[in-house]
C-alpha cells in the first residue's frame, strides 16, 4: 500500500510539472514566454501566443490598437479566436487617442520590430485592428506600412476619396447604435460602389469593441483574403461551411421581410467566395432582389433616413451652444424615452443621436477646459448628464470642473459618483495628460485607495 501511495504521488508530481510547464516556451532570443495566456512585454505591449504556437512554424499576427492604450482588453476578449484560427495577437499600450501620427508611426514600428525579433511571424500575413480612434490609426498604418496587408476597423474609419482603392484588405465593423455609424457605413458603401473586395459587419450594439462573433466575421474576411492570395491552402470544407451559414442568415432575413439585410448578406457572401467557389446562384438571387419593388422602396427610405439623421446631428451640435438647459431638458426627455418605432431603423437613429450628442459633449467640454472657459464647460456637462446619465465620464467631468473652480467637496462627491456608475481602468486616466491634475489630487488618491476594484 505504501509503495502504491509513493508511486501515485510521484505520478501526480510529474503530471503537475508537465502541465504547468507545457505552455512555457522560449522566444527567438532565448527568453521564456508563455502561450495561451495574455502577457505583458517589458517594452510596452501585451501579447497572446495561441496554444498551437511552437515557434517553429510562422504564424500570422494582428496588432491591436485601443483608443485608450489598453492593449490587454482586446486580447482577452478575442483570445479564443487566436487559438481557433492560429493568430498571434499583439496589443499596444503606447498608441492611444490624442497623440500625433508621427508618434503613432514610431511606436508601431518599434513594437512591430520587437515582435518580429521575438516571435515566429509570417511576414506576409501581418494585420492591424483597432476600435474608435484606434481604428483610424490602424487604417492609417495599413495604408502607409507595406508590411501590413489588412485591417479590421471597429467603430471608426478615416475619410477616403470616392475613387480610393486601398492596397490592403479592409474589414469594417460597426454597432447599430454607434455614433460613428454613418461615417463607417459611408466608407463601406463607397467600397461597394467601386466593387472592391472587403468585409462589412453590423452588430446590435453601441460604440464598443464588437462581440466575439462579429469580430470573427471580420477575421473571416482576412483568412479568405489570404486564400485568394495563395498564402495559405484553400480549405474547401471550411468555405462550404461559411457558404451554408451565410445562406441560412439570408433566409432568416428574407422570412422576416428584411430585404436590405438579406441583400447585404448575399453581397458579402459573393465578395468572400468569388474566385474560390461557384457563386453564380448567389448573384442571381442578388439580381432578383435588386429588381424587386420592396427593395427599391427600402433603399430609398434608408437614404431619406440617413439624410434626416445627418441634418439632426448638425442641429443638435448647434443647440449645444445656442439652446439653454430648459430646452435641453425637454429634448433629453424625448431622447430618453423608449424608441418603440415599428421601423427598427428609426429607433436606431434615436439611439445613435443620443450617443452622438454624448460624444460631442465630451469633446467640447475638453476644449472648454483647455481654454479655461469653465462656465461654458459646466453647461455642456449638464447636457452631457441629461443625455447619458449613467456614463461615469459625466461625473469625472463634474469632478474636474470642481477641481478647477476650487470646490473640493463637490469634486470628491462627483468622483465617487463616477465610481458608482462603473468607473474602471483608472490607469488609463492617470496616464492621460488631460486627467493628470485630477488624479494627482490627494483627496482623489484617497478615494481611489479605498476602492480596491479600481
Amino acid at each position: 500500500m505504501l509503495r502504491k501511495i509513493v508511486t501515485l504521488s510521484i505520478l501526480i508530481i510529474v503530471s503537475f510539472m508537465f502541465f504547468s510547464c507545457s505552455n512555457d516556451i522560449t522566444d527567438k532570443q532565448g527568453n521564456s514566454v508563455v502561450k495561451g495566456v495574455v502577457s505583458e512585454d517589458s517594452s510596452g505591449y501585451f501579447y497572446y501566443l495561441p496554444k498551437g504556437y511552437t515557434g517553429k512554424e510562422p504564424m500570422p499576427a494582428i496588432y491591436f490598437i485601443d483608443p485608450h492604450g489598453n492593449g490587454r482588453e482586446p486580447l482577452e476578449k478575442y483570445a479564443a479566436l487566436a487559438n481557433e484560427y492560429g493568430f498571434i495577437f499583439i496589443g499596444s499600450n503606447s498608441i492611444r487617442n490624442g497623440i500625433q501620427q508621427s508618434q503613432v508611426d514610431s511606436y508601431f514600428k518599434q513594437m512591430q520590430a520587437r515582435v518580429i525579433s521575438k516571435y515566429s511571424i509570417d511576414i506576409k500575413r501581418q494585420f492591424t485592428a483597432g476600435f474608435s480612434g484606434g481604428a483610424k490609426y490602424a487604417t492609417i498604418i495599413a495604408s502607409k506600412e507595406k508590411t501590413i496587408s489588412g485591417v479590421i476597423a471597429c467603430g471608426g474609419t478615416i475619410v477616403f476619396s470616392g475613387d480610393y482603392i486601398p492596397d490592403f484588405y479592409y474589414s469594417g465593423i460597426v454597432g447599430t447604435y454607434d455614433f460613428n455609424y454613418l461615417e463607417v457605413m459611408a466608407t463601406l458603401n463607397n467600397f461597394a460602389r467601386n466593387n472592391l473586395d472587403f468585409t462589412m459587419v453590423e452588430f446590435v450594439g453601441g460604440h464598443e469593441w464588437p462581440s466575439v462573433e462579429s469580430f470573427e466575421s471580420g477575421l473571416t474576411g482576412l483568412v479568405i483574403y489570404n486564400m485568394k492570395r495563395h498564402l495559405i491552402k484553400t480549405d474547401n470544407k471550411w468555405l462550404k461551411t461559411i457558404f451554408d451559414i451565410q445562406l441560412a442568415k439570408a433566409a432568416e432575413f428574407e422570412n422576416a421581410g428584411n430585404s436590405i439585410d438579406q441583400y447585404k448578406t448575399l453581397k458579402q457572401t459573393d465578395r468572400w467566395l468569388t474566385g474560390l467557389i461557384n457563386t453564380s446562384d448567389i448573384r442571381q438571387r442578388i439580381s432578383r432582389i435588386e429588381q424587386s419593388n420592396n427593395f427599391v422602396k427600402a433603399v430609398n427610405l434608408k437614404k431619406e433616413l440617413t439624410l434626416l439623421e445627418s441634418n439632426l446631428r448638425v442641429e443638435f451640435i448647434k443647440a449645444i451652444e445656442n439652446k439653454d438647459i430648459e430646452w435641453w431638458k425637454n429634448e433629453a426627455t424625448k431622447l430618453n424615452m423608449p424608441f418603440n418605432y415599428s421601423d427598427e431603423s428609426r429607433a436606431n437613429i434615436g439611439y445613435r443621436l443620443k450617443n452622438y450628442i454624448s460624444m460631442a459633449c465630451y469633446m467640447l467640454i475638453g476644449n472648454d477646459f483647455k481654454t479655461s472657459e469653465y462656465d461654458k464647460a459646466f453647461k455642456k456637462i449638464q447636457i452631457y448628464e441629461l443625455v447619458d446619465v449613467t456614463n461615469p465620464d459625466v461625473y469625472l467631468m463634474y469632478s474636474k470642473y470642481y477641481l478647477l473652480t476650487n470646490n473640493a467637496e463637490l469634486m470628491t462627491v462627483n468622483f465617487s459618483k463616477a465610481i458608482d456608475n462603473g468607473l474602471k481602468n483608472i490607469k488609463i486616466y492617470e496616464s492621460d495628460p488631460n486627467w493628470k491634475a485630477l488624479f494627482d489630487n490627494e483627496d482623489i488618491k484617497t478615494i481611489i485607495g479605498k476602492n480596491e476594484a479600481l
